[in-house]
């Protein structure tokens, strides 16, 4: 065995023992901004609270390492910070905790927040930032946060939020909500218009007076109670909606796709992917690759269905009095319907094509999940 594979063997040794000591000793490791937290050794807690000097419009907080948090304020617009230290030794912790700094200013009615940390240093083990802002309806919020959660509730102002390896929860809010997120898991609830960019994480939307956008990578997604519009462009994650009043409108590859009460039109586009379940849609257009279709009730005033796939079965189930007029395009499957094609002017367009795979129209009720 020659010198340099000894050395690649003995390097691998060295940062597995260091994996093993860490799960043995409950020890977590945070790496952002050449900082290597271990939140080892003697720890040290200190905080500031204050009332802002006005009442504010504006808010914009930077975080990192640790939770922010904006809610309504019962009385006087008001902040409050706490910082915990990691170190070798509980004085080293206590003067970190003093060199930790929230930098605040306040021009007129914008307030600013933003942490300033000491350089990274072999005895700085670890930081933790806790900041609860209570502030008045009418503010808007914009915050940047890694490494912690960030939560905004009650505010009828625009919400800006970007955060990165944590969660971020969003609860009623009468404005429209931006969030950027990695890493962790979107929830919002009871809010108007939500645009919301997540990877690695999960999504969920219960309850928006305005319209959805959402984009997702390995990030489960989850839709309910939206009365605008929704768009969703995902991949390698599962989509549910339930309940939605206007169009919907996706793209999703590689996960699958439950729907339930679409009552707008539905046009969707999926690859190596499933779908299941119904919709009261006047218009559908399903066009697949590699995916099996099965809608199991389709309302009684649709107009037209359009679905292509390959690879897949197609699976329509149509209520019971339907007029159907079918155009079919079959290559290597077979076409059942229960439905004779009916080429009435209020018949049912339904047109389909399917490549490697079967179609099969029933006549019946919905059936039960």
């Amino acid at each position: 065995m020659n010198q340099h594979i000894k050395s690649l063997l003995l390097t691998g040794l060295f940062f597995a023992s260091l994996l093993w000591l860490a799960s043995g000793c409950n020890v977590r490791f945070n790496h952002l901004d050449s900082y290597s937290f271990t939140y080892m050794g003697s720890q040290a807690t200190r905080s500031e609270s204050d009332q802002f000097a006005t009442d504010i419009e504006k808010l914009t907080i930077e975080n990192r390492f640790g939770n922010v948090s904006v809610q309504l304020a019962e009385d006087q617009p008001r902040w409050e910070w706490t910082i915990k230290c990691w170190s070798n030794s509980p004085e080293a912790a206590a003067m970190l905790t003093h060199e930790v700094k929230l930098d605040r200013s306040q021009q007129g009615r914008e307030a600013t927040f933003r942490l300033s940390l000491p350089e990274p240093s072999l005895s700085f083990n670890g930081a933790e930032s806790t900041l609860i802002v209570f502030v008045s309806a009418d503010t808007e919020i914009q915050i940047s946060n890694t490494h912690g959660n960030t939560n905004v509730a009650d505010v009828a102002r625009p919400v800006a939020l970007t955060n990165r390896h944590g969660n971020v929860s969003v609860n009623n809010v009468a404005s429209a909500t931006t969030i950027r997120s990695q890493h962790g898991t979107v929830n919002c609830e009871s809010v108007a218009d939500v645009d919301v960019e997540n990877s690695h994480g999960s999504v969920v939307v219960n309850q928006s007076t305005g319209d959805v956008r959402v984009v997702g990578k390995h990030s489960p997604i989850n839709l309910q109670r939206v009365a605008g519009k929704v768009s969703v462009n995902s991949a390698h994650a599962s989509l549910t909606i339930d309940d939605i009043s206007e169009t919907v409108n996706f793209n999703v590859s590689h996960g699958n796709i439950k729907l339930s009460q679409v009552r707008g039109d539905l046009d969707g586009q999926l690859a190596h992917s499933n779908l299941v379940g119904n919709t009261g849609s006047s218009q559908v257009k399903l066009h697949g690759r590699h995916c099996r279709i099965s809608l199991d009730h389709v309302n009684h005033d649709v107009k037209m269905i359009e679905i292509a796939s390959t690879f897949g079965d197609i699976n329509l189930r149509l209520p019971q009095d339907s007029r159907v007029a079918i155009t079919q395009d079959l290559r290597f499957g077979q076409f059942k319907s229960d439905f004779e094609s009916d080429q009435l002017p209020k018949a049912i367009q339904l047109r389909v094509k399917n490549s490697h795979g079967n179609v099969s129209i029933e006549r019946g009720d919905p059936t039960s999940h």
